[in-house]
């Protein structure tokens, strides 16, 4: 377990050392965390901030700026990835049949990608629906400008619910 944190560590301090590196015309510069779960799936995560990877009781929690702790049990994880990459959204036709990406282009806009994407809401922290998108091909991308500064909820139709933060 020991071994597991310390590489994580390691891993988080290599990212956060090239994180001030400065976009080019390729797009923004995000640390991608690729959770690979144990029954074959993959979420990718896509984040502009340096992300916090931690276990607190039996989850794996990833928590940033972006977004509020997204909790998976320990015993979902096969192994984790980390990764330093300009902004590219992932087209739904790139991932396998039940992977998922979520990332952000800017600070105000979301992207969702997966094979069986068809929709996203989002909820405000009252329950009260904020936003509907349909997908395109499994893709959505989700515009955040007309909503104020808060917490939300994003919930596609293929993943379970991410909280978000807009400043």
């Amino acid at each position: 377990m020991k071994k597991i944190i310390l590489t994580l560590c390691v891993a988080l301090l290599s990212i956060a050392a090239g994180h001030k590196t400065q976009a080019q015309d390729a797009g923004e510069l995000v640390t991608i965390v690729k959770i690979n779960r144990t029954d074959g799936r993959i979420v990718r995560y896509g984040l502009p901030s340096s992300p916090v990877v931690d276990f607190v009781g039996d989850n794996l929690v990833v928590s940033a700026a972006e977004v509020e702790e997204l909790e998976i049990p320990r015993g979902e994880v096969s192994h984790i990835d980390f990764e330093q990459n300009w902004q590219s959204a992932l087209d739904a036709s790139s991932l396998g049949e039940n992977d998922f990406s979520f990332s952000f282009d800017g600070a105000n806009t979301l992207l969702l990608a997966s094979p069986r994407l068809t929709k996203v809401e989002l909820f405000d922290t009252a329950g009260r629906k904020a936003i509907s998108a349909g997908a395109v091909d499994g893709n959505a991308r989700v515009s955040l400008d007309a909503l104020p500064a808060g917490v939300y909820v994003v919930v596609p139709d293929c993943h379970p619910a991410i909280k978000i933060v807009k400043k």
